[in-house]
């Protein structure tokens, strides 16, 4: 009897610790179902550019101007082929206007840009590729050159400031995209 009742008692242990860790698992799933997901916004960049520096990019989260607060910079590295550099954006900042300064070094002669994409998670949100599309307006240091289908760099006021900045077609985009966020 004492056998019985001990193997009942374990039967019915192991029932009730079972059935515990699954409700703890399905508070769980719960919880973690509810919490919702922050992709990133993420601007790529393929270009050729025969210098070691530095881009840049400067963002507003508004629709506002650009005041220089949100910054976000990568390094480049001098190449004769193409290479790619990717910005991605703090979780939460949805950018409304975009700045591209592409390099600060004074000997820089020239860029040929392939294309820019900026994404938010899977979703491409704009791809200008310099063959169907361009979505971005280039400063006064930045002079297309069609036989070589590269800008040149040329310097303004003594400075070389390269920059490029995204068009109303862009800013649209992304403020139609993130406004339905």
């Amino acid at each position: 009897m004492k056998k019985i009742n001990l193997s009942l008692f374990i039967i019915l242990t192991l029932v009730v610790i079972s059935c515990g860790k699954k409700e703890e698992s399905e508070e769980k799933n719960e919880v973690v179902a509810k919490e919702p997901v922050i992709e990133d916004v993420e601007m790529s960049i393929e270009f050729k550019y025969g210098l070691e520096d530095t881009f840049k990019v400067y963002y507003s989260t508004e629709n506002t101007n650009i005041d220089g607060s949100l910054l976000m910079e990568e390094p480049v590295y001098e190449s004769t082929g193409y290479q790619k550099v990717n910005f991605i954006f703090p979780q939460g900042d949805y950018p409304k206007i975009i700045r591209l300064d592409v390099g600060n070094k004074q000997e820089a002669e020239n860029i040929e840009i392939k294309s820019i994409i900026i994404k938010h998670g899977d979703e491409i949100i704009d791809k200008s590729d310099w063959v169907t599309n361009q979505n971005w307006s280039p400063n006064e240091s930045l002079q297309y050159d069609e036989a070589s289908k590269s800008y040149k760099i040329v310097a303004v006021n003594g400075q070389k400031t390269p920059v490029f900045i995204s068009n109303t077609n862009i800013q649209d985009k992304l403020k139609n995209h993130f406004d339905k966020k």
